[in-house]
């Protein structure tokens, strides 16, 4: 039995959410280098959606993920001062970069800049608002580094599963 189209994206659209609100969670417990540092794991479905439905959607998924990841994981405030604008902002670029690039950009190269966007938003907001000067300490290297191996690794990730026919199929449906 078919599943009509227009009840397919909103059901995608919370599966998704509800998988990137538990990566979100579960990425507090993954041992980083750098405490409080994450791989950005939750970051994936949001991916998928840009690559296989509409940016209207991954939006929506960014949101689920930007707000209810800060309730269920505790420290509301602080993690919404930081995260949400450089999720946004890192969102933004995801959707330029595929739009500018298209095809020829791979799931790695959105992923890292993502990443690397996400990270620099949050260094200037800190920067800001918490730590003055941190900009120029050498975290910012470091920091700035472990961005650029986390979207190496949440890009992989999302091209393995765009590359699993069988996996999108579950999940999208077929085109007719």
């Amino acid at each position: 039995m078919k599943v009509k189209q227009s009840i397919r994206i909103p059901v995608l659209i919370g599966v998704l959410g509800a998988f990137t609100v538990v990566l979100g969670i579960l990425e507090n417990f993954i041992p980083t280098p750098i405490p409080a540092v994450r791989l950005g794991l939750a970051n994936i479905p949001i991916m998928f959606m840009l690559y296989l439905s509409t940016v209207r959607s991954a939006f929506l998924l960014m949101i689920i993920k930007s707000v209810l990841v800060p309730v269920f994981s505790g420290s509301f405030i602080f993690k919404i001062i930081l995260g949400f604008p450089s999720t946004f902002i890192s969102f933004i670029v995801m959707v330029l970069v595929l739009q500018v690039f298209k095809s020829k950009v791979t799931a790695i190269s959105v992923g890292v800049t993502s990443s690397f966007t996400h990270m620099f938003i949050q260094l200037l907001i800190a920067n800001t608002l918490f730590i003055n000067n941190i900009l120029s300490t050498p975290i910012v290297g470091v920091l700035l580094l472990i961005s650029v191996i986390s979207g190496i690794l949440t890009g992989a990730l999302t091209e393995l599963i765009l590359s699993n026919n069988s996996f999108k199929q579950l999940l999208i449906g077929s085109k007719d």
